[in-house]
């Protein structure tokens, strides 16, 4: 969804904290990330934590990875907020609950260096 240019998607922007989750009307959660990174290197962050946290996934895009840890199912992507200037990973809840859906993301941001 957003991606037919091979670039990161706009979203809204939620927190200008970063690395502090911040939740949209959809419910989903969104990070902000250090201005200047590049979406590919928050990207190649994203699995690294993935993978240091043990949770499955399969890389869907460039910049859409979906996941997977028990009944909740995850996608994450990197997007860049509207007003402003660092990109951000948007994390939306594909199935599972809300709270499970939370701890997930919670957990694998603690394992990220923004």
């Amino acid at each position: 969804a957003g991606h037919h240019d091979g670039r990161p998607m706009d979203a809204p922007s939620l927190s200008e904290e970063v690395g502090e989750l911040a939740q949209d009307q959809s419910g989903a959660l969104q990070v902000l990330c250090r201005s200047g990174v590049h979406p590919r290197h928050i990207v190649q962050e994203v699995l690294r934590s993935l993978a240091s946290t043990s949770v499955s996934f399969r890389q869907m895009s460039p910049f859409v990875v979906r996941l997977q840890e028990q009944v909740v199912r995850v996608q994450a992507e990197v997007v860049r907020p509207v007003h402003g200037l660092a990109y951000a990973v948007r994390f939306s809840r594909a199935s599972g609950d809300a709270w499970h859906f939370k701890d997930l993301c919670e957990r694998l941001v603690a394992h990220m260096r923004f």
